[in-house]
């Protein structure tokens, strides 16, 4: 969630795996495992740029595959923020 959190924030600019680092203590690993599952699941797009990977959230195409989720996340997420 903190992932797409973060994504949405972004509105629509790309961002490194290592930036969502600081606002979450999740093992590298495991955003990494994060990323994968979102990009598989088509929620993010990623490229690679240099060493980095930059992802952006696939809002238009979310919102057209499943209407109303990403907006739930945020009405969930609001109380922890």
């Amino acid at each position: 969630m903190h992932i797409v959190l973060f994504l949405l924030k972004k509105n629509g600019d790309c961002a490194s795996c290592a930036e969502v680092a600081p606002s979450t203590e999740m093992a590298k690993s495991t955003l990494s495992h994060h990323y994968r599952v979102l990009r598989e699941a088509g929620l993010i797009r990623s490229a690679k740029k240099g060493v980095e990977h930059r992802n952006v959230l696939r809002r238009e195409e979310s919102d057209e595959l499943f209407p109303g989720l990403l907006d739930l996340i945020v009405r969930l997420a609001a109380p922890c923020f």
